[in-house]
């Protein structure tokens, strides 16, 4: 079921463009993004790291030992210095950028 078109309305609106040029941020401190803020410690997001996690499962029963295991997987970073390292495999990672190994950085291409 349709209705009929009663009426149009239109609306005219003018813009000063001498003003959209020359606009000022203010209010807020405005800062340009820098290049270097885009890496933390080193390391950027979807850059290909080796680190050393936890495993869980094998350290139910030995709290006062802890067992390592080597992951290998891309990094998602904060800035707090910590990164979720995501691995292959699935799942996901909580890893500081001390047990981090660089082996490859993001250069926009996904390598097999």
């Amino acid at each position: 079921m349709w209705a009929p078109l009663t009426s149009i309305e239109l609306e005219d609106v003018k813009f000063n463009i001498q003003k959209l040029m020359n606009s000022e941020i203010t209010g807020i401190e405005y800062k340009a993004r820098n290049i270097m803020d885009k890496r933390v410690h080193g390391f950027e997001t979807a850059d290909w790291v080796k680190g050393k996690a936890l495993s869980p499962q094998k350290n139910a029963k030995r709290p006062q030992n802890p067992i390592t295991r080597t992951i290998y997987g891309r990094v998602i970073k904060r800035a707090t210095g910590f990164f979720d390292v995501n691995p292959k495999n699935g799942g996901t990672c909580y890893l500081s950028y001390k047990k981090c190994l660089l082996i490859q950085k993001c250069d926009g291409y996904s390598y097999v």
